[in-house]
């Protein structure tokens, strides 16, 4: 019971709270690091779709550095909706040119436009971090 207390806290205070800080922008090669645990950092690369797909409110997305095949990936927590810094949810059997994501003024994210993506990031050495909400995606 006091678990479920904890968990239902953080999400009212995730849903109330006032606007992040400023992301300090980051590279692919030094943004999984314990020292930006529970930062505001932004990266910039190319979003789509992970090798599989789990949706329910949110959706993990992969932030690619490159459009290269086997780029170095962030993962990107993003709600499921048709608002700003959004995904709208996929097709059952989804390919790439099912991928529409909203930016931050809300107009659609071009197949292979490069954006830069900002949010928390939840750090793992296991290599399973995370930018985490609220995340902003700008078109760059």
């Amino acid at each position: 019971m006091k678990k479920a207390s904890l968990i239902l806290l953080a999400i009212l205070a995730w849903g109330c709270s006032s606007p992040p800080p400023p992301a300090t922008p980051q590279t692919f090669s030094t943004y999984n690091t314990q020292a930006n645990h529970e930062k505001q950092i932004s990266l910039e690369g190319y979003l789509r779709f992970p090798a599989a797909a789990l949706v329910s409110d949110t959706m993990i997305l992969d932030l690619a550095e490159s459009l290269e095949p086997k780029a170095k990936v962030a993962s990107v927590s993003t709600k499921v909706g048709s608002s700003a810094n959004q995904v709208e949810k996929p097709p059952k059997d989804y390919t790439d040119k099912d991928l529409k994501v909203h930016a931050n003024d809300g107009s659609l994210v071009e197949l292979n436009q490069k954006v830069r993506v900002s949010g928390k990031l939840i750090y793992s050495a296991s290599g399973g971090s995370i930018l985490f909400a609220p995340v902003d995606i700008q078109k760059i």
